[in-house]
């Protein structure tokens, strides 16, 4: 979506008086399918029916090529790239992304906290947002450093938003 005129460049965020702008990717949090914007590739959102934690499937035609548990948001925050945050209880936690042309899966934040009970990481991640003009993204994202502390009550709190550049596969 594009904006420009004054009116829309307000209602949308658009910082420009009297050019174009672009509006900021949306972070998709419930079940479904979407396109990436240049339709290269197509995620499906569902729920596991083991432990039922949402299951993120990104198809390129008809081959399923990511496939990740426990995904607690997604974005896409460029045409053919893929930002989402994975929970520690039945995934591997983390900020990624994924470029459907290059097929890369990136991690863009790694967990701070290991232990007995997350050998993987025991960091929650929560993806809020994707900012900044196009080729120069900033991912958004709440984390706290371990899922079973009471700090976990006050994840969507300012002092666990965090924000890193979207790195792109080219």
């Amino acid at each position: 979506m594009r904006c420009s005129i004054l009116l829309p460049a307000i209602l949308l965020g658009c910082l420009s008086f009297g050019t174009a702008c672009a509006t900021a990717p949306s972070i998709v949090k419930n079940l479904g399918t979407s396109n990436s914007p240049d339709g290269g590739c197509r995620t499906d959102l569902s729920v596991s029916t083991m432990g039922g934690a949402k299951v993120l499937r990104l198809t390129i035609g008809n081959e399923t090529t990511l496939e990740v548990k426990d995904v607690t948001a997604i974005a896409w925050a460029e045409d053919s790239i893929l930002a989402f945050s994975v929970s520690p209880v039945y995934g591997k936690p983390g900020i990624f992304t994924y470029d459907c042309h290059s097929r890369q899966k990136q991690q863009l934040v790694a967990p701070k906290t290991i232990n007995k009970g997350y050998p993987h990481g025991a960091d929650y991640f929560d993806l809020s947002g994707v900012s900044g003009d196009k080729g120069k993204r900033v991912v958004e994202f709440y984390r706290v450093d371990d899922v079973d502390s009471k700090e976990f009550l006050k994840l969507h709190t300012k002092e666990h938003l965090e924000r890193v550049p979207l790195h792109t596969h080219e």
